[in-house]
């Protein structure tokens, strides 16, 4: 039998084990933002590779990037960022950094404003750390 046809009968046979665990507990950053009377929603996963996140765009003034890193189910750093627009390229404006943050249904950051320098626009954003219950 070739090896190819092997390898796919044995993944077969494995996928209803594999389907079947419980999932693990989804850690995630939730984001609320609002910029040029636009209401944004964005959910950051953790990820193992930071600088690789890409920041997204809030209004016309506006970048706006989370960075959620975790060993296992811990949380152990969120950093956010906030960029404005300029006709070059687009500027940090903002950093926050909360070292090993606790999940928790209440706001992590509170409500933050950020003002852009060259036109004035305003950002308002909070973020909770949220963790899925195990079904």
């Amino acid at each position: 039998m070739p090896m190819r046809g092997l390898m796919g009968m044995i993944g077969a046979a494995l996928l209803p084990l594999v389907s079947q665990a419980a999932p693990a507990p989804a850690l995630h950053l939730q984001c609320e933002l609002q910029a040029s009377n636009e209401l944004h929603t964005l959910t950051f996963h953790p990820t193992s590779d930071p600088y690789r996140a890409a920041a997204t765009p809030i209004g016309r003034s506006f970048r706006f990037k989370a960075v959620l890193e975790a060993q296992g189910e811990q949380a152990t750093s969120v950093r956010l960022y906030a960029y404005a627009y300029s006709p070059r390229q687009y500027v940090l404006l903002h950093l926050a950094t909360y070292d090993h943050p606790t999940p928790s249904r209440t706001s992590l950051t509170g409500q933050q404003r950020v003002y852009s320098p060259r036109t004035g626009s305003e950002l308002l954003y909070h973020c909770t750390l949220l963790k899925d219950e195990a079904p």
